[in-house]
């Protein structure tokens, strides 16, 4: 069985990105992936420290990102699940 991340790399119509790092506020941050064309502009940073997303909150929205923290690694949902619920659904497609 394979993650929730594993899964969406695979896949040919979502725009992922794992490991990102991205320059914060003149320091480059590590997420555990950036998925892009959902929730913001720039995309959903997804990372299992929420801290991180709490410190960052406002330097990441200037930047244009949206952020969630779960464990995407040792999720195991279906992933055509996750992308209609969550991405499609909670997120939303940002055009």
């Amino acid at each position: 069985m394979k993650s929730l991340l594993s899964a969406l790399i695979e896949r040919q119509d979502i725009d992922i990105e794992s490991p990102f790092h991205c320059n914060v506020s003149g320091k480059v941050e590590t997420f555990k992936c950036l998925i892009r064309g959902f929730g913001a502009p720039n995309g959903m940073l997804i990372d299992t420290d929420w801290s991180k997303f709490h410190e960052l909150s406002e330097s990441l929205t200037a930047l244009g990102y949206g952020f969630s923290s779960f464990d995407i690694e040792n999720d195991f949902s279906p992933v055509q699940e996750f992308i209609n619920g969550v991405l499609i659904g909670d997120w939303g497609i940002v055009t």
